[in-house]
């Protein structure tokens, strides 16, 4: 379990940074802040790759136990990693623009902050579930079809 874990926290990272650079780029050249959603999609893409290495060692989708089980530690890997990005990117604020944070914590955008991290949190951890069921399971049934047209094909040929 730890394996697929670790598998998880590797791809989300790299998927983040590079879905970051890519949307910086989309942002500079046609501008807009919309494009920020699109990094919520680094959890689902990372739970999937770790689900198709769970389906690659044991040839079936995770139970519904180890699918909550992933899921819950995937989400407690990511929420780590949003306090420590989130940490040094405030702490980077702090340090070069003091006025800035000053002024947001005096007209209390404190709280829409707050509502705004739970509701990406919330989103996160419903990527994250999605990555590990429903699409994993798509994969193992795709992959299924696959294989047994490849078998079909192979059995017409001789």
């Amino acid at each position: 379990m730890r394996s697929y874990l670790v598998l998880f926290a590797g791809y989300c990272a790299l998927m983040s940074v590079v879905m970051g650079a890519v949307v910086m780029a989309v942002a500079a050249v046609f501008g807009g802040a919309a494009t920020w959603g699109v990094t919520l999609l680094a959890p689902m893409f990372a739970a999937s790759a770790a689900g198709s290495r769970f389906i690659a060692d044991h040839d079936r989708p995770p139970s519904r136990q180890e699918r909550w089980s992933l899921t819950n530690r995937s989400f407690v890997i990511l929420l780590a990693g949003a306090v420590v990005v989130g940490g040094i990117a405030l702490a980077v604020t702090l340090f070069c623009h003091p006025a800035v944070t000053a002024e947001t914590s005096a007209r209390s955008h404190w709280i829409v902050m707050v509502v705004g991290g739970l509701v990406v949190l919330a989103v996160s951890y419903g990527a994250i579930y999605i990555g590990y069921g429903w699409y994993t399971s798509r994969q193992y049934a795709a992959g299924r079809k696959r294989r047994a047209r490849q078998a079909a094909r192979r059995g017409g040929k001789r």
